[in-house]
């Protein structure tokens, strides 16, 4: 199961099981991780893959490896516990049901997105990439993603500004370059329609 920020969790035993045991990782996701997400709602908030003994069995032994590599301390030993969340998540894709992730025109575009978030990007000129007609390929993303070519590209945009805020001193104006905005104004409303709040106010929280 994920948590979308700001979910109420609650948590207990099923009266039938008895003891259990719990794997989880607290982090932001990569912009690139974002189609590996993409799982079926469950509750609002809350997305939830049924996966097969096998499968779920490898995605442990994943998040084990995360957890043993996030104790150990070691030289860079948060990326290789990253490295084991996406480990992870790739198992998870395999029984994903959307199959956002198994077409390869969408992954391709989402790759060269997250890799130019800079950069000018039109449905037509994301659909070059792919190969496909801008009609053809819209409709294809929003199959296998879930949502509009530009809408996802913006999601891109405001999560990458979202970790920028928050791990550089970069001025606004300049994560708002840095993203893919021209206009300081223009993404800082942008900013606060997707978060809820100013990029400033973001930061200082």
């Amino acid at each position: 199961m994920t948590f979308a920020p700001n979910t109420p969790q609650d948590y207990a035993t099923h009266a039938e099981t008895g003891t259990w045991d719990l794997l989880w990782v607290h982090l932001r996701p990569r912009p690139e991780w974002l189609t590996l997400l993409d799982w079926p709602t469950v509750a609002p908030g809350i997305r939830r893959l049924d996966l097969t003994p096998v499968i779920s069995q490898r995605v442990a032994t994943a998040l084990e490896a995360a957890v043993g590599h996030h104790r150990a301390g070691l030289q860079h030993a948060t990326a290789f516990a990253i490295n084991a969340v996406e480990e992870a998540l790739l198992w998870c894709s395999r029984q994903n049901p959307r199959q956002g992730a198994s077409d390869p025109q969408v992954m391709a575009v989402v790759e060269y997105v997250s890799a130019r978030l800079p950069e000018p990007h039109t449905v037509a000129s994301l659909a070059r990439i792919a190969g496909l007609s801008p009609s053809h390929f819209a409709h294809t993303f929003r199959r296998h993603t879930g949502m509009p070519v530009m809408s996802f590209v913006q999601r891109l945009r405001i999560d990458a500004a979202r970790e920028l805020l928050e791990l550089t001193d970069l001025t606004v104006a300049q994560v708002a370059t840095r993203v893919g905005y021209d206009d300081p104004l223009y993404f800082s409303r942008r900013f606060r329609s997707d978060t809820g709040t100013s990029p400033t106010q973001f930061r200082s929280r």
